[in-house]
């Protein structure tokens, strides 16, 4: 009996052992574990946090950018107005990609959030469809200011050309009226010399150009009132007078 006894304490002993050694290896999975969902927590923490700022970055960009598509106040001049094309083409070209570049990437991080619904507590202004909403609202006022800013150009080159052809015509008009005076002046001093069948040919030719003369001037003075249509009397008011200028010349020409 005392022989045994060595025998039966190793067993027990070693038993013990074991358990506890099956112990201590369970409770480090378990620490293993609960260190591997707090990783996983941390991780799925700092995505709602990048996705909270990235998306709240994105609908303050738009809230802006949209208040600036719906305007409609354009520039007076053609140059500002290309200009102002410009910055309508760069938005679309550089900003619009970079921002669409943040949409993406929120698709992918509200997925990943997802898998974790119990986790999420995102406003409703920041989830994903919201954001779409906004975005479509806002590549809308986009395509429908650009297509504005054309139509605004078009106007303005059409109105520069017309005011060009005005001033052009203009001075060809005032070079015919200063040779009608001249020759007015001209044949006014041999009038009494000539005679009667004579000086009423010379008056009725004077008499004709100052037709087509006035004729050309009617004509410009439509041409000014298109351009005061077209653009406020920014142009229109200065050639308006510009006109009236001449149709006075024209007068003064009748009356001698």
């Amino acid at each position: 009996m005392v022989a045994t006894f060595p025998c039966k304490f190793q067993t027990n002993a070693s038993a013990i052992i074991n358990q506890y050694s099956s112990f201590i290896i369970t409770l480090l999975k378990m620490v293993s574990f609960i260190r591997l969902i707090f990783v996983l927590l941390q991780e799925l923490q700092r995505r709602s946090e990048e996705y909270r700022t990235v998306a709240s970055s994105l609908l303050v960009w738009m809230r802006e950018k949209l208040v600036l598509m719906q305007e409609r106040s354009f520039p007076l001049t053609l140059i500002e107005m290309k200009k102002l094309a410009s910055e309508s083409a760069r938005f679309r070209n550089e900003e619009v990609p970079v921002k669409q570049h943040d949409k993406n990437r929120l698709g992918h991080l509200w997925r990943e959030l997802e898998k974790h619904p119990d986790e999420m507590d995102v406003e409703v202004e920041l989830r994903p469809d919201t954001l779409e909403k906004m975005w479509q609202r806002l590549m809308q006022s986009h395509q429908e200011r650009d297509q504005a800013i054309v139509e605004e150009i078009k106007r303005l080159e059409r109105l520069q050309r017309l005011a060009e052809k005005v001033h052009r015509e203009m001075k060809g008009v005032e070079g015919r009226l200063e040779e009608l005076e001249h020759r007015l002046d001209e044949e006014a001093r041999r009038l009494d010399r000539l005679h009667p069948l004579d000086a009423k040919h010379i008056v009725d030719a004077l008499e004709q150009d100052i037709r087509l003369v006035e004729e050309s001037i009617q004509a410009l003075f439509s041409d000014v009132q298109v351009c005061s249509l077209l653009f406020c009397n920014y142009y229109g008011t200065r050639d308006v007078d510009e006109v009236s200028i001449v149709k006075i010349k024209i007068q003064k020409l009748e009356k001698k």
